[in-house]
């Protein structure tokens, strides 16, 4: 009689292959190692990039009372999760409001939707956050076309190219040839980052500061997501942990014997190391491991 279930054999089984495949995400083998930047974030966006989407949702904050983001899939499904699900699911109905609506176009091929989204804004100041890699998907490259033109048409050229941020290719495609042409603010879709995942670089960042000021504040200056992938601090760190810590910005207050996380510039990357040497002292391990502190 078959026992019922599924064997143990078959589980130890599957958390073999888990591990194999959890080690290749870890060294970036394997197919579609290209795309395996998302396992690095947000801790590799640096403090310079934040800065950069915090000021320019702060700029279209000033001037607009609606931001439309345009894109489709991954472009604009992500911070439309993260506003749903951070947001009052009844703002609509409050008359007072700490910033400016986030709606979304392009994601669909429907003059309708277009033409119910230009009636809405009318009487609204506006502003456009454009998300394409190319620039030449067709939904929203229809959906920035008409945007695009009625920005210009209430505002000039000059005006709207104030109110326009794209987010696109580093060096190529139609829509970082227009920006560059006309101006446009301009941050960088990273290449090996699919679009699922992107929401934590500037394609979701940006729309989600634009809605809700704090939360680029909050990662800016207030807390830091550090993923650990090797087993280098067990036992009191676990292989494959994510960390959630305050930043600290007073070195008076590190204590020695705590575990830290920081950004190591020589590295490019985000380290959790304890703690040895406070500021301005000496550090010294001899080949025993010992240590030696200012002797």
């Amino acid at each position: 009689m078959a026992a019922a279930g599924v064997p143990v054999s078959a589980i130890e089984a599957l958390g073999r292959r888990a591990g194999e495949c959890n080690r290749m995400l870890e060294e970036g083998t394997g197919a579609g190692a290209d795309f395996l930047g998302w396992v690095s974030l947000p801790s590799s966006v640096t403090e310079t990039e934040l800065r950069r989407v915090k000021d320019a949702a702060e700029k279209l904050r000033a001037v607009a009372d609606v931001v439309v983001v345009v894109g489709i899939g991954g472009s604009y499904l992500g911070a439309r999760a993260v506003l749903e699900a951070l947001g009052n699911p009844f703002a609509c109905l409050r008359r007072e409001r700490s910033g400016p609506d986030v709606v979304f176009a392009g994601q669909n091929i429907s003059e309708d939707y277009l033409y119910d989204l230009l009636e809405a804004l009318q009487g609204r100041s506006v502003g456009v956050i454009v998300i394409s890699k190319s620039g030449t998907t067709t939904e929203p490259a229809i959906a920035f076309r008409i945007l695009r033109g009625e920005l210009e048409r209430r505002y000039g050229k000059a005006g709207a190219r104030e109110r326009i941020v794209a987010v696109t290719d580093r060096s190529r495609g139609a829509l970082k040839g227009l920006a560059d042409r006309e101006g446009y603010a301009t941050f960088v879709i990273p290449d090996d980052v699919g679009g699922r995942y992107s929401v934590l670089t500037p394609v979701g960042l940006l729309p989600l500061a634009a809605e809700i000021a704090i939360l680029l504040v909050i990662f800016n200056f207030v807390i830091n997501i550090t993923y650990v992938p090797t087993g280098s601090m067990i036992p009191t760190i676990s292989e494959h942990s994510v960390l959630i810590s305050l930043r600290e910005y007073n070195t008076d207050e590190l204590q020695r014997g705590e575990i830290y996380s920081f950004h190591s510039d020589e590295l490019g990357k985000t380290l959790i190391k304890r703690l040895i040497g406070l500021p301005g002292e000496t550090v010294r391990i001899e080949g025993n491991g010992n240590i030696y502190i200012n002797d």
